[in-house]
């Protein structure tokens, strides 16, 4: 879409550049030939240069990924989290904690599953259970569940670390290759995370690295889960205000100036976790920048480098036979049909999701 709007302005300029005397001067009678700017021309020119069956194939794959991870499973875990806390208001409070703490470890335990929606579900099943069964206050129902929410978190790091990470993927190939193991990035956070002590890069890798990939490193690597764990403590600030959030949305939430706090709590979240991702992308950055000789040096993982090699050959093979100019022409056309169908229903349901979907979150009923 930006792509034609750029070509399409292109367009307009070059024939007001043609037909007017408005505008730049066009030099030469091969640019005035052209439908478009000279500058429009060179981008067309190198797009044309690409292999266009690869790049339409990871617009659908990119297609599928967002709309898997931002639409359906951010829809699917609202539902889901939402019937698991009908039920779990049932139960007396330490069975819903029990149930609550396996659920959301195993929905830790897979990578594409965010920890927002958990914390906040945990917020509301965990506040609104201590309230009616046990006759708590708010305030005291809203801690122990942020209390819960932490634990959960501390426990499922150590649990992404030593089942999957050491007894899973320290003999898995396979997992190894998925986080990244001999990339010059994972190699920087390993060597960061090895060193001794609690370094501001360290706590900032374990706080604002990605989940899954930076857990399961840590367990590949064989490091200390007590050291690991302490370092990851400072996810409190992210736990605490996504579990108050929730807790805020129950009906025995105090009104007035505690219902305001609920949008500031889930910005605060957002802010704290984006911070964290930036600080701990640049210390990795600027570890791999300053050590780049002494990281491309290190031994890699034989048996990973040989499956992503043979990986890249199956690529390349499928590559050239998948050869845009190869293609027959209903083949193109259905790339091209694709393409355009994924873009436009992504962006209808981005923009027109009431439209598209009932309005539905975590606090709301099934029936």
């Amino acid at each position: 879409v930006p792509l034609g709007v750029y070509f399409a302005i292109s367009f307009v300029t070059q024939c007001i550049r043609k037909y007017t005397c408005l505008g730049k001067h066009i030099e030469t009678e091969e640019e005035r030939k052209r439908w478009m700017t000279k500058e429009a021309w060179r981008v067309y020119a190198e797009m044309c240069s690409w292999e266009w069956g690869t790049v339409l194939t990871k617009c659908l794959w990119v297609g599928i990924i967002f709309f898997t991870i931002i639409i359906g499973i951010g829809r699917v875990v609202a539902l889901f989290l939402s019937f698991i806390g009908e039920e779990l208001a049932k139960f007396p409070l330490p069975v819903t904690t029990t149930v609550f703490v396996i659920i959301g470890l195993v929905m830790f335990a897979l990578p594409p599953v965010p920890g927002l929606p958990v914390y906040l579900a945990g917020g509301i099943v965990l506040t609104r259970n201590a309230i009616e069964q046990l006759n708590w206050s708010f305030h005291n129902a809203a801690m122990y569940a942020a209390l819960v929410n932490y634990i959960l978190k501390l426990i499922a790091i150590a649990l992404q670390q030593k089942v999957i990470g050491d007894w899973i993927g320290s003999k898995s190939v396979y997992i190894r290759s998925l986080c990244g193991v001999n990339s010059l990035e994972l190699r920087a956070m390993r060597q960061i995370l090895e060193k001794k002590g609690f370094s501001i890069p360290k706590i900032m890798i374990l706080v604002g690295g990605p989940d899954w990939p930076t857990s399961v490193l840590t367990g590949i690597m064989k490091l200390s889960v007590t050291q690991m764990l302490i370092g990851s403590l400072p996810h409190i600030l992210l736990v605490v205000p996504a579990s108050l959030s929730g807790s805020l949305l129950i009906p025995q939430a105090p009104g007035g100036v505690s219902q305001g706090l609920r949008p500031v709590l889930l910005t605060l979240t957002f802010l704290i976790q984006a911070a964290a991702v930036m600080v701990a992308f640049h210390y990795t950055a600027k570890y791999s920048n300053d050590h780049r000789a002494e990281l491309q040096s290190m031994e890699p993982d034989k048996a990973v480098a040989d499956y992503d090699a043979d990986k890249a050959l199956d690529h390349q093979a499928s590559k050239e036979v998948t050869t845009w100019r190869r293609l027959p022409r209903a083949v193109r056309i259905g790339h091209l049909v694709a393409v355009g169908m994924m873009i436009t229903s992504n962006l209808a349901f981005m923009l027109l999701g009431d439209f598209c979907f009932v309005p539905f979150s975590v606090e709301d009923s099934i029936d």
